[in-house]
């Protein structure tokens, strides 16, 4: 008798440990709670718990961004924990896609080894994703949509500025981001207004680490962060700077003398001073970011009037999220302001301000994500009356499985007003299935939208601004089908797409410059191919697109300006020891720069870029280190993003990362 009670005893004092992990990704989740009975435990940065309990126990499992989970406690527990339907925090996908959806994700710490350094040139490598700029900005276009038609967000709060509509992430120290993901297609029923061309999600990086890097034409920067654990979490720090001269050669094939010409790019140069600070703890995050870029408006060539032009753009990002109960809820504040002085004509000097607010709340009731929330925006800028708009939205999604067949749909409802407007009510759904498999077949239908934004409705006229009425723009219609494989450690994903867009509102050359209208309807369709495959030595990944974007503005139909015809890239590297060989290419199309008929002396010349770089890992000092020193655009091709404005040549970069062991 003695003994069993004994063994009793034991099993309720006995200590269970465990490990959580999140279901897509199977990496380990932070600051879960685990509960069983009154005791109560915390996971580390490995995911990994203990607690006292006996097997067979029943384990609660919670976090943040999460579905609540069940196990039963074993000798070593791994529970898996799904992701909630929610825009917060931003789950990072790897290669497995949300059911009716093409993703391309990457790693910080891969694209690193690959040459990169900074937040634009990581987006601007992922498939799927086009990215072209003239004055230091970046404009990312994905299934030839415009740069207000794609929502950049940061573990779930958008980036993009509510006064222009497109996201600037020249200011975003990559030293604060540990992944980036490309979707592609609408998504209008997670992000709302101006998600119709597609999604490119950051989501924060953990640990500790320092790097510098500095290149041809001036090119410098220094980043570090540090993760220590506070509250049962971890608490994360950093800053960062970065810049460059910009004064690198380019032949002016535009000058006045009908000759070209050799010179060097003047009023370019760049700088950029951030720092952030992140928080997960067991029942909230925390996440701040604040930042400030100075760069040179330098013109298109052959122009020098803009030789005395700057800009000052400062931003300050500050979100929480937190899980009361069964809920979960989230707020979100952005300020951004841009100063633009001209030493030449101070009387053209202009200063501009946006302040954006958001809250919502969410509640997982069965199979379905119940959400609601409320923001308003606030703009302010030289020669434009105080403008507010508030906005709300209801929204449920929910998921389903039917033996080998995933589903998904959801539905959205978005109200938008302005001051001495009416509200603008837009519903919005979304409908996918895809069969699981080595064989995945996988469909998705959905719509979109985008409200005018400041900068659309006063910008619109060269010599003054002059307020125009413009109609938000309906993506009406948004489908894609297409069939992943997958074998091993190979995998390749085809899909096909239509948008119809009613009342697009498409940015037309004018007397002076270029203005915003309404169109009647935009159709761009296409297809996507990308193939991926990994051995111990190799790894590889290809991707290519070809797209035709017509609008029609009365009686004729015309190509969208800056929409390439065909896009594409890869990289492939080379592995031996701790040494590698990474060569990345981007390559772009014929691109239209006129609203013209379709004709080469209206178009942009198709390019292909190839940057080669190598790395080096090696321990010194109790640390890891990676050394990588590449060439970009190795070719040294001359070519345009914008027409008119060149882009560098071959250009050289060295680059020092240093983590803990």
């Amino acid at each position: 008798m003695i003994a069993p009670l004994l063994l009793a005893l034991q099993a309720q004092t006995a200590e269970v440990r465990g490990r959580v992990v999140d279901a897509q990704t199977r990496e380990p989740v932070l600051a879960a709670t685990v509960s069983a009975g009154g005791a109560r435990a915390l996971t580390n940065a490995e995911g990994r718990f203990a607690i006292a309990a006996a097997p067979g126990d029943t384990l609660r499992v919670r976090r943040i961004g999460y579905r609540a989970a069940l196990a039963v406690a074993g000798r070593d527990s791994t529970v898996a924990m799904r992701p909630a339907a929610l825009p917060l925090p931003a789950i990072a996908v790897r290669e497995a896609a949300p059911a009716g959806r093409a993703v391309a994700s990457r790693d910080a710490a891969e694209l690193r080894e690959a040459g990169t350094s900074s937040v634009g040139a990581a987006i601007a490598r992922l498939p799927y994703v086009s990215a072209r700029g003239a004055r230091g900005e970046l404009s990312l276009s994905m299934r030839g949509s415009r740069s207000e038609q794609v929502v950049v967000t940061l573990d779930g709060m958008a980036l993009n500025d509510p006064a222009t509509g497109g996201a600037d992430v020249s200011d975003l120290p990559l030293a604060a981001v540990g992944r980036v993901t490309a979707a592609p297609g609408a998504d209008a029923v997670g992000h709302g207004s101006g998600a119709s061309g597609g999604v490119v999600a950051l989501t924060s990086a953990s640990g500790t680490l320092a790097a510098a890097s500095a290149g041809a034409f001036g090119r410098y920067g220094a980043e570090g962060a540090t993760s220590v654990g506070a509250a049962g979490g971890a608490l994360r720090l950093g800053a960062a700077v970065r810049g460059a001269r910009n004064d690198f050669p380019f032949v002016n094939r535009a000058g006045s003398t009908g000759s070209d010409s050799v010179e060097s790019r003047a009023n370019a140069g760049e700088r950029h001073a951030s720092a952030f600070a992140s928080a997960v703890l067991p029942a909230v995050q925390l996440l701040a970011l604040a930042s400030e870029s100075r760069r040179g408006l330098a013109g298109p060539m052959n122009v020098r009037v803009y030789d005395d032009d700057r800009s000052v753009s400062r931003r300050l990002l500050l979100r929480l999220a937190a899980q009361p109960g069964r809920w979960s809820a989230s707020a979100s504040a952005r300020a951004l302001s841009v100063a633009y002085r001209d030493a030449g004509a101070p009387a053209l000097d202009a200063d501009a301000r946006a302040l954006a607010a958001d809250a919502d709340a969410a509640r997982a009731v069965g199979p379905l994500t119940a959400r609601v929330g409320i923001g308003a925006d606030h703009f302010r800028a030289t020669g434009v009356s105080a403008q507010r708009r508030g906005r709300a939205f209801v929204a449920a999604t929910g998921a389903r499985a039917l033996g080998a067949y995933a589903l998904t749909a959801g539905v959205r409802v978005d109200a938008l007003a302005a001051r001495g407007t009416s509200a603008l009510v837009q519903p919005s759904v979304t409908v996918a299935g895809e069969r699981s498999g080595a064989v995945a077949p996988f469909v998705r239908v959905g719509s979109g939208f985008r409200a005018p934004t400041l900068y659309d409705l006063y910008l619109s006229a060269g010599q003054r601004i002059v307020p125009r009425p413009l109609d938000p723009e309906r993506a009406v219609f948004d489908g894609e089908t297409g069939l992943r494989l997958q074998r091993g450690r190979a995998s390749l994903t085809g899909s096909v797409f239509l948008r119809e867009t009613r009342d697009a509102i498409v940015w037309l050359p004018g007397t002076f410059t270029w203005s915003p209208r309404n169109v009647e309807r935009e159709r761009v369709r296409g297809a996507e191919l990308r193939g991926a495959a990994a051995a111990a030595w190799w790894s590889a990944d290809a991707w290519a697109g070809a797209y035709h974007s017509r609008f029609t503005a009365g009686e004729g139909r015309h190509p969208t300006p800056y929409v390439p015809y065909a896009t594409g890239g890869g990289t492939l590297a080379l592995r031996r020891a701790a040494t590698s060989l990474t060569g990345t290419l981007r390559a772009y199309g014929r691109r239209p720069f006129a609203v013209a008929t379709e004709a080469r002396d209206y178009e942009l010349p198709g390019v292909a870029l190839v940057d080669l770089h190598v790395a080096h890992r090696f321990v010194a000092w109790r640390a890891n280190a990676l050394v990588t020193v590449g060439a970009d655009n190795a070719g040294d091709v001359a070519w345009e993003s914008v027409r008119r404005y060149p882009a560098p040549g071959r250009s050289w970069s060295v680059g020092l990362t240093v983590t803990p062991r």
